[in-house]
């Protein structure tokens, strides 16, 4: 006759597990997720006070994907390809779906946030996912912070996952892979690609074939981006490689 359940800790104390996701908020605070967990967690280094949060979605709920834009925390989160808000300082209230609130997912085509979120120059919150089990492929995806409606894109880059996602004030920047949910990565080449807000490609450069791009992040008017052993270099401007920086 209830109209809702009883919500009861379980009764052991929770295991420690790998950070999986960190940032910060404009205070410093830190903020990351749980890997293989369904939570997030705040750490102050000011005053080493902490606080971890419960499930944050129904659906899987490890999260990937972590942005502040304003006063609010946008999660991505494998395994339903949920995007959820999440309001600080409000009550917590997950189980109600109201703080924090899952918003439209991208599943069951695109299930796993694997090149994480970034804030576009757009505003947006826009995020790199792997396709579902089974199937090659990847995708973007973007949140208006305002209407908080989803926009996304399915094979920008056909077969191929987002691995890496970045963002400068003009543009958005991501690196693809071969492999997928659950399936071996494939021989073909991998790919780097300049994405423009509206929804397209304006540059796309093709890999040698055997060449892995990992990791890829906008700053000082460039990008870089690990290649294997490497650091290429590339300049938006010209829309070409400027260099590769040897890691030894």
């Amino acid at each position: 006759g209830e109209s809702e359940p009883n919500l009861r800790p379980i009764p052991t104390e929770a295991p420690a597990t790998r950070i999986h996701t960190v940032i910060s908020d404009r205070d410093g605070v830190l903020w990351g997720s749980s890997g293989f967990g369904q939570t997030i967690f705040r750490y102050d280094p000011k005053d080493g006070s902490y606080w971890n949060s419960g499930a944050v979605c129904n659906a899987g709920g490890e999260v990937y994907g972590m942005a502040f834009a304003g006063d609010e925390l946008f999660m991505a989160a494998y395994a339903g390809g949920d995007h959820i808000v999440y309001r600080p300082g409000e009550p917590w209230d997950q189980y109600g779906n109201v703080n924090p609130r899952t918003l439209r997912p991208v599943g069951p085509e695109l299930i796993r946030p694997h090149a994480k979120s970034v804030v576009g120059p757009d505003g947006g919150v826009w995020t790199g996912w792997m396709a579902k089990y089974g199937v090659y492929g990847g995708g973007l995806s973007r949140i208006d912070i305002g209407t908080k409606e989803v926009t996304s894109w399915y094979d920008p880059v056909p077969g191929q996952e987002i691995g890496g996602l970045t963002a400068d004030d003009k543009r958005l920047y991501f690196t693809t892979g071969t492999g997928g949910n659950g399936l071996k990565a494939r021989d073909e080449p991998c790919h780097f690609a300049m994405w423009e807000t509206e929804g397209r490609i304006s540059f796309l450069h093709r890999f040698e074939r055997g060449e892995r791009p990992g990791a890829v992040l906008a700053a000082a008017g460039l990008v870089w981006l690990r290649v294997g052993k490497e650091i290429a270099v590339f300049e938006p401007e010209t829309a070409s490689f400027l260099r590769r920086i040897p890691l030894g």
